[in-house]
């Protein structure tokens, strides 16, 4: 009787921890990872607004001031650049690139709804 109580005890450890693993894998694959960057500067109306919009719907996000970080003003530009905005030499900010998985979603001046399209669902 004792050798199939532990037959049994494993048994059920082993589908317990199968049945973990692929609920756990299931939720790996449908989190997928994203990142949003929003150059902008600090007295901007537009990079205020978005900004709160994101707070208010808990949608993390990194602010760059590019008044006050050359390094990030400059790569806002090449962004830009590359992207085709900003070529009469003015872009309307706040400018956002959202990253998800290998691809880059640049906007110029986006609402929150531009930027809330392509991110993941919760």
């Amino acid at each position: 009787m004792k050798s199939y109580s532990s037959y049994f005890a494993v048994s059920v450890l082993i589908f317990l921890s199968v049945y973990m693993f692929s609920c756990q894998k299931e939720e790996d694959e449908s989190h997928q990872e994203y990142e949003i960057l929003i150059y902008g500067r600090e007295v901007c109306s537009n990079c205020e607004k978005l900004m709160r919009k994101c707070d208010d719907n808990n949608v993390d996000y990194t602010f760059y001031d590019i008044d006050k970080d050359s390094e990030k003003r400059n790569e806002m530009q090449q962004k830009c650049w590359e992207a085709g905005f900003g070529n009469s030499g003015s872009v309307t900010l706040p400018i956002v690139d959202v990253i998800l998985a290998d691809t880059s979603y640049l906007y110029e001046n986006p609402s929150f709804a531009d930027i809330s399209a392509v991110l993941p669902e919760k």
